[in-house]
């Protein structure tokens, strides 16, 4: 089965036995109120406990995006740097993201979408570049579009396979299914934002009891709130 990352602020997560890893980006960031890194690690370091984290730049200029890089790298030794593919305006990151992996700066490349990417992200990648790397496919945006992810992160972990230092990572799964989708295509990290993470309890259940908890859900959700027909 795929390692676990949990992709959120709500560090409650942290606990959970088969959460390996965390993901945020800027848009969770913002959304959870935490405006600083350093801090944010600061203040759950004891929760992380050594388990990688990856926290995303912000700039298109390729010498800001250096800096940050290489300032985030310097939170802890588990930090992975999240660099997006391309640039808010399209053009190519893969230089930049070459050289600081080259530097020992442990990047995730997000934002994949395409078998081009994936192709050039290949391509790009010096085989004899050992420092770990992540490349995060964002399978549920994929599936958006009506595409069927499975397609590109099997493509992903075919592409990808001769570089024994990347990870691929399914990003922003829809549903605890895509857990068996990654293991059978061989992807080794999917991440789990907060409404999926809750309901990771869920798998293996038995349908039946599953059926009656959910009526027992909606009769006690109908008494506290009161309801009534006229």
């Amino acid at each position: 089965m795929p390692k676990i990352f949990y992709d959120g602020c709500e560090m409650k997560y942290a606990s959970y036995p088969n959460v390996v890893g965390f993901t945020t980006n800027t848009t969770i960031m913002r959304q959870s109120g935490q405006v600083n890194y350093a801090s944010f690690y600061n203040k759950h370091r004891d929760l992380i406990s050594g388990r990688p984290l990856s926290f995303q730049t912000f700039s298109d200029d390729a010498t800001e995006l250096k800096n940050q890089s290489r300032l985030i790298s310097t939170i802890g030794p588990n930090l992975y740097v999240k660099i997006p593919i391309i640039t808010s305006s399209g053009l190519s990151n893969m230089d930049t993201i070459v050289e600081l992996l080259q530097e020992g700066v442990q990047v995730n490349i997000t934002a994949v979408f395409t078998t081009q990417q994936l192709n050039m992200i290949a391509n790009k990648l010096p085989l004899d570049v050992k420092t770990p790397a992540i490349v995060s496919v964002f399978g549920g945006r994929i599936s958006d579009t009506g595409v069927y992810p499975k397609d590109v992160i099997q493509y992903a972990v075919t592409t990808c396979k001769n570089h024994t230092n990347v990870e691929i990572l399914w990003a922003g799964c829809k549903d605890n299914l895509v857990l068996q989708q990654a293991d059978e295509v061989g992807c080794h990290i999917v991440t789990l934002p907060d409404a999926i993470i809750s309901r990771i309890n869920r798998i293996g259940q038995s349908l039946d009891n599953l059926s009656q908890d959910t009526v027992v859900s909606f009769l006690k959700d109908a008494k506290e709130g009161n309801l009534t027909i006229m």
